[in-house]
């Protein structure tokens, strides 16, 4: 029998035979330091309470990373990390999952044709990477969800956020990544490398690799072996690589691939580097303004464009912030607008402030102006200005911006919206014209158009609202002026269908729409195209007033002279 050092000795020889046998056979493989770490990255997240899972969905498999199951532990809010092109899942969330997981239960894919995930499917857009991770969460049973990418996981993030997801996502985090950068300014930023931005992005030797990491970082390595490098290399590019280049070329290609960009709906938080050098600074503050109010806009000092690996603490402190402010806030529940009601008894009011409110009640959706009030009431100014503060405290008046005359102040019962007169109508805003609200409205017309070859105003109204592109609500008498505006700027005709042909899926006499590009128009007389025969606010023009002959750029046009 054996003794028990012999015994050690043989197993010791025979774990030295097996890796001596494993070296032979794969010995790059085996001995790699990227391989041990991404397997020493997977026992972190398997720590960290997360399980790998792939989802056959048919068309594709999307690896993931999902909260181990835990009987008698609560949920917590759903969070997905989108990924970007530097590698897969584990590296480059390794500094968020330990924070975040304490107050979110994370969902950490694999973004199709990087990782374990794969697809057979000749689709490469942003959007079929965002409808992909939405199936999966769907198929996950996860119904509510926040959403945070990077760079190229930051566009498909949004297009989650606005499309196959919007119902689901609550809240967007959007990290480094160019959204509103048009497919021509994709590529003269891919001109301006002199050289293939794969090359740049999907690095084939160490000298190309260590060239990614000084743009990607602001504090990079200045050293990091050759060999070390190469063997990042093989492990993390070589797989699914022609897949990846396609990937890159349709987003230079085509951009977001919307047009124009919706405004999320979603309460969004941007995060950039002051030093990034793949998408500069400029892009977080234009993607702030497109976004508007509902957008919060943070850079972070000396960070370059993979601020997740080097401020991993702040990101980290304001991604969980934002979130958690946006899901403490309460719902908001829609309240019904008190109807005008001449009939109702104002609330017991000091003499002066009761005068004051019935004049100005009285007035309706008109209002009055302070010097008015004055004058037909005979109160001092002091009384006045006290009484008009009183009124609003109690939330019993509001005062309303007249796009006539900004500077005087009118006021107005807050039971009554301010008239057309007043405000301007609904192509106003705040007492401004709403320019960008028309742009927009203006491009998806032509666009609509564009698509259907014949249409009529019902037939544009009626994609416009499926887009879900607009924010507010677009009435059909708003398109209809836009659509009349395009026709005196001669970018679509105004026809009459004949019922055939072209016109055979309009009704016969209806009166429709279609492009004018490429299209020459016939020879008119001088007098026969003035544009007052078929401007849509003929009635509303005046001499002295805010639509005029005075001011009409489409009647200069026509005359040739300016007044």
């Amino acid at each position: 029998m054996d003794s028990p050092r012999s015994l050690r000795h043989r197993l010791r020889l025979l774990a030295l035979a097996i890796l001596s046998l494993l070296y032979r056979s794969a010995p790059w493989r085996l001995l790699s330091l990227v391989a041990l770490w991404d397997f020493v990255l997977h026992l972190a997240f398997l720590l960290r309470g997360l399980r790998p899972v792939t989802l056959d969905l048919g068309h594709a498999c999307v690896h993931l990373w999902v909260p181990a199951p835990a009987s008698g532990r609560p949920r917590k809010p759903a969070l997905v990390l989108v990924h970007g092109f530097g590698g897969n899942s584990r590296w480059q969330w390794e500094g968020q999952i330990g924070p975040l997981s304490r107050s979110f239960d994370l969902y950490i894919p694999d973004l199709v044709f990087f990782g374990n995930s794969r697809s057979a499917s000749r689709d490469r857009s942003l959007g079929y990477q965002a409808s992909c991770i939405a199936e999966a969460m769907q198929r996950l049973g996860v119904a509510r969800y926040s959403v945070v990418g990077i760079s190229y996981g930051g566009f498909v993030a949004f297009r989650m956020a606005e499309g196959p997801a919007a119902g689901a996502v609550e809240r967007v985090a959007i990290l480094t990544a160019g959204i509103c950068l048009t497919p021509e300014q994709l590529r003269d930023f891919a001109a301006k490398e002199e050289r293939d931005v794969c090359e740049l992005l999907l690095p084939q030797n160490a000298d190309d690799l260590m060239n990614l990491l000084r743009r990607s970082k602001y504090r990079h390595p200045k050293w990091i072996p050759a060999f070390l490098l190469q063997d990042f290399i093989e492990v993390m590019y070589r797989n699914q690589r022609m897949e990846k280049s396609e990937l890159l070329k349709t987003l230079l290609e085509k951009g977001i691939d919307l047009d124009p960009i919706p405004v999320l709906n979603q309460d969004t938080l941007i995060l950039w580097g002051d030093k990034d050098d793949i998408f500069p600074l400029p892009l977080a503050h234009q993607l702030h303004r497109h976004l508007g109010k509902k957008s919060r806009l943070e850079v972070l000092k000396d960070a370059g464009h993979a601020l997740q690996l080097e401020k991993p603490d702040q990101v980290n402190h304001l991604i969980e912030q934002f979130l958690k402010v946006t899901m403490s806030r309460p719902p908001m529940t829609p309240q019904k607008r008190r109807q005008p009601d001449s009939q109702s008894q104002p609330p017991a009011l000091p003499e002066s402030e009761r005068i004051l409110y019935e004049l100005i009640k009285s007035r309706k959706n008109m209002g009055i102006w302070t010097a008015d009030m004055k004058r037909e009431t005979g109160l001092q100014n002091i009384v006045v200005t006290k009484a008009l503060k009183s009124l609003q405290s109690k939330n019993l008046i509001k005062d309303v911006v007249n796009v006539h005359n900004k500077s005087r102040k009118i006021f107005m019962s807050v039971e009554f919206e301010p008239s057309k007169e007043v405000s301007g109508g609904s192509w106003y805003s705040d007492g401004s014209l709403d320019t960008e609200f028309i742009n927009i409205l203006r491009k998806m017309c032509l666009k609509h158009i564009e698509d259907l070859k014949i249409a009529t105003i019902e037939d544009i109204h009626k994609c416009i609202a499926a887009s879900r592109v607009m924010k507010v609500e677009c009435t059909m008498q708003q398109v209809l002026e836009i659509v009349r505006a395009l026709a005196l700027d001669k970018e679509i005709e105004e026809l009459k269908s004949t019922g055939v042909a072209e016109f055979s899926m309009v009704q016969s006499g209806k009166i429709c729409y279609r492009s004018s590009r490429g299209r020459q128009g016939p020879s008119v007389g001088h007098l026969s195209s003035i544009p007052c025969g078929m401007c849509p606010r003929i009635s509303e023009c005046t001499l002295d007033g805010v639509i005029s002959p005075n001011t009409c750029v489409y009647y200069k046009q026509w005359l040739k002279l300016e007044f």
